[in-house]
Order: structure tokens, then sequence, then C-alpha cells
């Protein structure tokens, strides 16, 4: 963790609770929904998230397309897809959110004071 504690940068996590184990897809959506509007708040133009199937991207798309028709996202933010291989800080996500997660489970010795300074943690509720 200290390469991510090194780093210039913030990180936003969304963190919905309950998560319904049958219900993961609409977790997702929702999450995906409030860190769309909170990145394009603070002017972020890209969101680079990692693939996943053709399908499952597709419907982010259209998850997109439907904030935009309803207003609630401009039109300047735009989601893209990258594979790890081909964009490599797309580890960084992962490891901000396994030392998030497991600071939740009681082992808060992965978000140092540095990391916890610059994590930014949004609880949204799902239901």
């Amino acid at each position: 963790m200290r390469v991510v504690d090194s780093l210039p940068s913030q990180h936003v996590v969304i963190v919905a609770i309950p998560v319904d184990r049958n219900r993961q897809e609409r977790a997702r959506a929702k999450c995906l929904e409030r860190m769309l509007y909170e990145l394009d708040a603070r002017g972020v133009a890209e969101l680079v998230m990692e693939a996943r199937t053709d399908a499952l991207n597709r419907k982010d798309l259209r998850l997109v397309d439907q904030l935009r028709g309803s207003r609630r996202l401009t039109p300047s933010i735009r989601l893209n897809f990258g594979k790890p291989s081909g964009e490599p800080l797309l580890w960084l996500p992962d490891q901000v959110l396994g030392a998030v997660g497991a600071a939740d489970s009681g082992d808060d010795r992965w978000l140092s004071s540095t990391l916890n300074r610059q994590v930014e943690r949004i609880d949204i509720q799902v239901r």
C-alpha cells in the first residue's frame, strides 16, 4: 500500500448497503449511478472501468444514456472500458476497495492514515 499512499490521488468509494446477493447487478448500477454523479460534479471528463462482458458493458452504457436523458448526468462525462493489461491504473481501485473492505471487517492495517485522507466514502441504501 506504500505505492498507493504515495500517489497524488483522491478516491471516491461508493458502498451499497445492504446488498442482496440476488440483486448484485442492481446494487452495482446504483453505485455506478452515484459514482458518475460524484465524478461529474467534480468536473471529471472520463471514467475508465474494467471491462466485463460485452453485454454487461452495454448495460452500463445504457445506464449512462438514461442518466443523461433524465438530466441527472451532463453530456461531458464519458464512460469507457479497459483491460488491466492495457490500462495499468485499473489495479488501483481494487487496492483501495480492498483496504476499505478490510477496514470494515476490522482489519485497518491497509487503510493507512495517508490513504484514509485520500478516500471519500459514500454509503448508499439499495432497496
